[in-house]
C-alpha cells in the first residue's frame, strides 16, 4: 500500500505531490516515512566584547554598613547607592520612603478625585429639598392606603359575620301571628 502511495505521488525537488485519489492514512504514512527536514542553523556569532567598564566593574559591592543614616537623608540626597546590589531591600525601601514623604516629592497634581474624605459630611441642617418632600408625600400615601384596605377589609369581615349569624337569629315563619299564637299551636307535654 505504501509503495502504491509512493507510486501515485510525484517528486518535485524535496517536496512530494500526490495525486488526488490518495486517502488520508496513506498521505499520513508517507509523511511519516519521509525524512525530517532539520532546520538550517545559523552559524553562531561570537558575543561582542565587553567595553572595559562594563567587563571590570571599578567600585566595589556597597552594603547595608555602607550605607547612611536614613534619617541623615535630605529631600535632594543621591539614592543611587542603594540600589547596589549589596544593599538590603528593606533598607532600599526605607531610604526611598524617606525621600518620596518629603515636600519635594510629595505633591498633589489636583488630579487626584478619590484622594479626600468623603466619610466627614457635614450636616445640612433645615434644609429641605424637593425630592425628600416627594418621598415623604409618597409615603404617606402608602400609609392612607394601607389604612383604607385595612378598614374594608374589616368592613367585609364584619357583614360577613352578621350574613352568617343572621340566619341563626331569624324566627321561623311568622307572617302575622303573636307570639301566644305560637305557644297554642305547640303540642303540650304530659
Amino acid at each position: 500500500m505504501i509503495s502504491a502511495a509512493k507510486n501515485a505521488a510525484v517528486n518535485h525537488g524535496s517536496r512530494w505531490m500526490t495525486s488526488e485519489n490518495e486517502g488520508f492514512l496513506e498521505r499520513w504514512s508517507r509523511r511519516k516515512q519521509q525524512p525530517e527536514e532539520e532546520p538550517k542553523e545559523a552559524p553562531q556569532e561570537e558575543p561582542a566584547a565587553l567595553p572595559e567598564e562594563q567587563a571590570e566593574p571599578d567600585e566595589p559591592v556597597l552594603t547595608d554598613e555602607d550605607m547612611p543614616d536614613i534619617e541623615t537623608l535630605a529631600p535632594d540626597s543621591d539614592v543611587s547607592p542603594f540600589f547596589s546590589p549589596g544593599v538590603s531591600e528593606r533598607l532600599r525601601q526605607k531610604a526611598l520612603r524617606k525621600i518620596f514623604h518629603s515636600a519635594r516629592y510629595n505633591v498633589k497634581d489636583g488630579l487626584d478625585d478619590y484622594d479626600e474624605d468623603f466619610t466627614l459630611l457635614q450636616p445640612l441642617g433645615d434644609a429641605d429639598t424637593w425630592e425628600w418632600r416627594r418621598q415623604r408625600e409618597r409615603l404617606l400615601e402608602r400609609e392612607k392606603e394601607r389604612e383604607r384596605k385595612r378598614l374594608e377589609e374589616e368592613e367585609e369581615k364584619a357583614s360577613e359575620l352578621d350574613a352568617q349569624e343572621a340566619p341563626l337569629e331569624a324566627p321561623e315563619d311568622t307572617e302575622g301571628r303573636d307570639d301566644a299564637d305560637q305557644l297554642e299551636e305547640q303540642p303540650e307535654e304530659k
